[in-house]
């Protein structure tokens, strides 16, 4: 979103900045004359001059307005993007005759309720990521505090096969995060 506000920010920027050194060499070559202040701009500055105090809430609105924003929009450019961000779609297929991709979430989705229906695991949360332009499979699993963690990797691996099958991925990498939990804390689905 921040690359779309920068463009037009920067296309106004621009525009501006045209107008004002056309209207700038237009004067300077004569073929525009700019008079002296207008009547109306008289009034505006006799108004401002018999009573100042009104118009400070005026600039200090404006003020705080034009320092919201310009601050919004700095905190958006120094915002860092951490590598491997989620994926919104995969290409299984990229041949002569088209495409095919699937969305990343569903699989994910459908991968994270493989893993809570094995057994001693109480909850599970995958996301598919892009990794040095391949695909990393990011993986955390709640299992309970007595589970044998052995099985349940094993028993992972063989969810992780299924979704490498599925994006067609012949060595699909994974980062498993097992986090064992109490009794206690156990979801019912």
């Amino acid at each position: 979103m921040i690359d779309g506000v920068n463009r037009v920010v920067l296309a106004l920027v621009a525009i501006l900045l045209i107008a004002a050194g056309a209207i700038a060499l237009a004067a300077a070559a004569g073929t525009l004359a700019l008079a002296e202040p207008s009547r109306l701009y008289r009034q505006a500055q006799a108004q401002v001059q018999a009573d100042p105090q009104i118009w400070w809430p005026v600039l200090i609105g404006g003020a705080v307005i034009v320092f919201v924003l310009a601050l919004w929009w700095a905190l958006r450019q120094v915002v860092v993007r951490r590598p491997g961000g989620g994926l919104s779609t995969v290409t299984l297929e990229d041949g002569d005759r088209g495409r095919t991709t699937v969305d990343a979430a569903p699989v994910a989705r459908a991968a994270a309720a493989d893993l809570r229906r094995l057994p001693e695991v109480t909850d599970s949360s995958v996301r598919l990521v892009s990794d040095s332009g391949g695909q990393l499979l990011r993986t955390r699993i709640d299992v309970l505090t007595d589970a044998d963690l052995t099985s349940v990797r094993d028993a992972a691996r063989d969810v992780y096969q299924r979704v490498a099958e599925l994006l067609g991925s012949k060595d699909l990498a994974t980062h498993t995060y097992i986090r064992p939990l109490g009794q206690s804390q156990r979801r019912v689905r």
